[in-house]
């Protein structure tokens, strides 16, 4: 059982990931990733600005679940640090969720840096988990009783079956806020005594998380294409089931699993290529700039802690920057090391696949391209020292996204990636500092979710690669082709290069592991 606990969620993560990808392959097969692209490239920039500017106050809505946490245990803290905790631990589990981190271990650090007790961030967790599923019930349930025709297009449930099971979520409300006014005896949860909040606390946690759900959509709201027979509440429906279906997965920030579920249920009133592109600007928007944002204040604060006009500055965020630097860092490395190694594996565009030819040789495209994909895997594996604060761990990582950035100009000039990449490298390089243990990295324990993580990663690119190449044939000499047009060869021969670093990663460590004895412990 301790196993199946330890490793059964990931390993049903890589599961699950495996059968979505055969649910978009074929739901995308006759798609050509040109409109996907197009559709995202065409969206006007006030739209773009407007998902932004909502990104941001959801992120600032869901700093109201630490304030009303904390006044449930009755800790005061200033509201610099709630809305850091807050804003670091969602950005941690917006993009990987348990499998990796989880934002759980970063309020724990916070927290527990500025006095509370385990009991106490335990009970702060525990309360901003039942104040996200209050809204979700709240509002799925609304949809359920006063959209049942909608609803029923999507599922196709009888409308009265349909409004039944609607009232359960509000009725299992009701009894909360009931039990809540009642203030009777605390609840017993294996030995734990939770008290329940007062009514008013206890109406404010369903104020909050519905306009957390209700923002949250809207981002993506309004990045789907105009489609008359689009209602508000299918898309509402639809968004709340993809996102509950994708942390119920525990794949890394649902990556696949909530494309799939919304793709299945939106088909019918959008063109497919219209609602990925719309998607791929949403996990920008929502998952992707926030995580460098984040990144960029804790690199920000290393380096004017250094000026000597700056120092109020950096007294004032010292508290909280320590302890969040190994996490923010550990996270932003995975997400660097998926972005090239999914580059390797994409085609280039003609025209950019032309002007390259005439400037870098076949060889440096070959070369640069392989060796973009096993940077990408290293990356992702050197996250799990970054987390543990090795210093070896940062050296290499900066040395990595260096080259990473160069390898992804070599062969695709891809100038997005390219700048995320540089952006985490600046980020990184001042906080040298916080990486202070000198362990090797193979004497470190590797967390029992951080293989299958990665696992996750390389199997989404090897599906990135089978889509975006699904009308060439699989050949042997595939594997020999060096030709400049030879994209499809190139992509598979980096995705090999990842695949080998992975399990010689593997291989490496039980090797070490046999020579020096059991690693450290987390």
């Amino acid at each position: 059982m301790d196993l199946l606990r330890r490793y059964g969620p990931p390993l049903i993560g890589v599961v699950l990931l495996v059968a979505v990808g055969v649910v978009l392959h074929r739901e995308l097969r006759e798609t050509p990733t040109g409109q996907i692209l197009d559709y995202a490239r065409g969206l006007p920039s006030l739209t773009i600005a407007a998902s932004l500017a909502l990104s941001a106050l959801s992120y600032v809505v869901l700093t109201a679940y630490d304030v009303l946490a904390l006044r449930y245990v009755g800790r005061h803290l200033p509201y610099r640090r709630i809305a850091m905790a807050s804003f670091v631990g969602y950005v941690v589990n917006h993009n990987l969720g348990p499998v990796f981190l989880g934002g759980r271990a970063v309020r724990y650090r916070l927290y527990s840096s500025w006095g509370l007790t385990p009991v106490e961030i335990g009970q702060v967790i525990a309360f901003t988990g039942l104040t996200f599923w209050l809204g979700f019930l709240t509002l799925a349930g609304g949809i359920l009783v006063g959209e049942p025709r909608d609803v029923h297009a999507l599922v196709r449930l009888d409308p009265g079956l349909t409004r039944l099971l609607g009232m359960a979520g509000p009725a299992l409300v009701a009894a909360y806020l009931v039990r809540c006014a009642a203030r009777g005896k605390p609840i017993r949860v294996k030995g734990l005594e939770v008290s329940l909040p007062s009514p008013r606390v206890g109406l404010a946690q369903i104020v909050v998380s519905s306009l957390d759900w209700l923002v949250a959509s809207s981002v993506l709201w309004i990045l789907l294409p105009d489609a008359p027979n689009l209602t508000y509440g299918v898309f509402f429906g639809s968004f709340l089931l993809a996102q509950v279906v994708g942390v119920a997965s525990t794949v890394p920030a649902g990556l696949g699993v909530f494309e799939a579920t919304l793709l299945l249920a939106l088909a019918p009133f959008a063109p497919k290529p219209d609602l990925l592109g719309a998607v791929l600007v949403f996990r920008a928007v929502y998952y992707v700039v926030p995580l460098v944002v984040a990144s960029l204040l804790l690199g920000g604060h290393e380096l004017l802690q250094r000026r000597s006009h700056a120092a109020r500055l950096g007294r004032a965020v010292t508290g909280w920057a320590s302890e969040v630097v190994p996490y923010a860092f550990a996270l932003l490395a995975v997400v660097c090391g998926a972005l090239l190694l999914v580059g390797a594996v994409t085609p280039t565009t003609a025209q950019k696949l032309h002007w390259l030819s005439s400037v870098v040789p076949a060889a440096a495209l070959d070369a640069s391209t392989f060796l973009a994909g096993m940077t990408g895997m290293v990356l992702i594996l050197v996250g799990s020292g970054l987390q543990r604060r090795l210093r070896p761990a940062w050296t290499l990582a900066v040395g990595l996204l260096a080259a990473g950035a160069g390898f992804t100009l070599l062969h695709s000039w891809d100038l997005e990636t390219t700048s995320v990449l540089l952006t985490a490298l600046l980020a990184l390089a001042p906080c040298r500092g916080q990486f202070d243990r000198r362990s090797p990295l193979l004497d470190e324990a590797l967390s029992p979710r951080w293989a299958p993580g990665a696992l996750l990663v390389l199997i989404a690119a090897a599906w990135v690669l089978r889509f975006s190449y699904r009308h060439v044939a699989y050949r042997p000499d595939l594997w020999w082709d060096f030709e400049l047009g030879s994209q499809a060869s190139r992509g598979l021969r980096a995705l090999a290069g990842a695949t080998v670093v992975l399990v010689g990663y593997g291989l490496a460590r039980l090797a070490h592991r046999r020579r020096r004895g059991p690693p450290t412990s987390e």
